[in-house]
């Protein structure tokens, strides 16, 4: 027999959609301060979000009436009826408030511009209370209780506490980089996690990156700016001697909109195949400006991948432009690189070494198919830091089969002239079997 669910069920449906964790939560709260015009938001949590997430904004506030209307499924002051493929803001659905309230001890506090007093109303497991006068300033202030109680079998579902607050952290991160103009706070346990200030200036897009990803990428980030065919690419890409061993710091952007798209990550794929080693990932802070009418935001529940109505023109655009700021700084390496490599060769183990280290063979790197093993400089770490062990020809090897390795110091640089270092000058040691380090006249590469 075919019935009609009640709205309740239908709420909970659909919160196994929309809240997968507490880091969806957070992300629905925060795009809808965002989107009430917010410019400080302030996030605390307790158990990861487990037990209670609030999110305070300074934003436009609410009616009693909209309050009300907010709780109701597809209940929305975003878009209109010809709206759907012409969408510019973060949500549009009206469904964030009602699912999340379906399965958590929910309460919404509110104050317009204008308006007297605030009002509250609180939702338990999906059964709304009445509106109440409560004291708050303008904006909005929404606490959710004991997420999951009314399903608890989505709970054994969820990972552990630092699981899910890397989740809710790097949610926050990836937002505050979309919108650098606006201030983000995030508490775990009264513990300040994350504190991005209010700043109108525009460098504050470069604090802003410094806040989340650190001196050593702002420093030598290669900065892209190209408009082509209504769409542009703007942000800032890392050096290929400057990645990471998982994707989490690509950070991509449609619009302002954090995504992750599988076309935009194939994209960063392609361009630097031919910089960075197998399994490693460029560090990226890219936004893609195009027309609204060009993508369709409308295709994850989450909202996270987008649909491109040319996606391989989108595509082709990242390829090309990554890829020819590449080249313009081949040669180029990161500071941070750099200066390991000279503390390395800085150490104190280097001055018990009385014979030249023959890392170079013939001008270039030493093959590792070709190179018996025992002509292989051994250079093991100790306490952290680098040595280098001078290599010993061993007795038993008879002068025909050394002679194909010519051994050059890497002293002898009045023998070497500076024209035949070449760009990326003369090689002189390797580390961990995958990174050469290189002489030049006047550093190391």
């Amino acid at each position: 027999m075919i019935r009609i669910l009640p709205q309740n069920l239908i709420n909970q449906i659909s919160a196994g959609e929309v809240v997968e964790r507490p880091a969806s939560v957070v992300k629905e709260l925060v795009e809808n301060a965002l989107d009430a015009g917010a410019q400080k938001i302030s996030v605390k949590i307790k158990d990861a979000g487990k037990s209670y997430i609030s999110v305070r904004d300074d934003g436009c506030g609410m009616s009693p009436d909209d309050m009300l209307l907010s709780l109701e499924r597809h209940a929305t002051s975003k878009i209109r009826d010809e709206d759907l493929f012409n969408i510019n803001t973060l949500g549009f659905r009206g469904e964030a408030l009602p699912s999340i309230a379906s399965i958590s001890r929910f309460s919404l506090t509110s104050k317009e511009k204008n308006a007297e007093h605030a009002w509250k109303i609180q939702v338990d497991g999906g059964h709304k209370g009445e509106l109440t006068p409560a004291s708050l300033e303008t904006g909005t202030l929404i606490e959710v209780r004991e997420l999951f109680y009314a399903t608890p079998a989505r709970l054994k579902f969820l990972r552990s506490d630092s699981v899910e607050l890397n989740h809710i952290i790097e949610m926050m991160q990836r937002l505050a980089l979309a919108h650098p103009m606006i201030g983000f706070h995030l508490e775990n346990e009264s513990r300040i996690l994350l504190s991005y200030p209010q700043d109108a200036a525009l460098t504050e897009t470069h604090a802003r990156m410094r806040s989340v990803l650190g001196s050593d990428f702002v420093d030598d980030a290669i900065e892209v700016s190209v408009a082509r065919d209504s769409l542009t690419l703007r942000g800032f890409i890392s050096l290929p001697t400057y990645h990471r061993s998982s994707q989490q710091s690509q950070f991509l952007f449609v619009n302002n909109r954090p995504v992750k798209d599988k076309a935009l990550v194939s994209a960063l794929r392609v361009a630097y195949q031919d910089y960075i080693p197998l399994h490693r990932y460029p560090v990226v802070v890219l936004h893609l400006d195009v027309p609204a009418l060009w993508v369709d935001v409308n295709v994850h529940p989450a909202k996270t991948e987008v649909r491109f109505q040319d996606a391989n023109h989108v595509r082709n655009m990242l390829v090309s432009v990554i890829k020819h700021a590449l080249h313009q700084h081949a040669h180029q390496a990161t500071t941070t690189t750099t200066d390991r490599a000279i503390g390395y060769f800085k150490t104190p183990q280097m001055s018990s070494v009385s014979q030249p280290i023959s890392g170079a063979v013939g001008g270039s790197t030493y093959s590792r198919l070709g190179m018996p093993s025992q002509l292989r400089p051994s250079m093991p770490l100790r306490d952290g830091q680098l040595t280098l062990s001078p290599v010993a020809m061993p007795s038993s090897l008879s002068e025909s089969e050394s002679s194909p390795f010519e051994v050059c110091s890497v002293h002898n640089d009045e023998e070497q002239s500076s024209s035949a270092l070449g760009v990326m000058g003369r090689a002189c040691a390797q580390i961990h079997q995958s990174y050469i380090i290189a002489e030049t006249e006047d550093k190391l590469i």
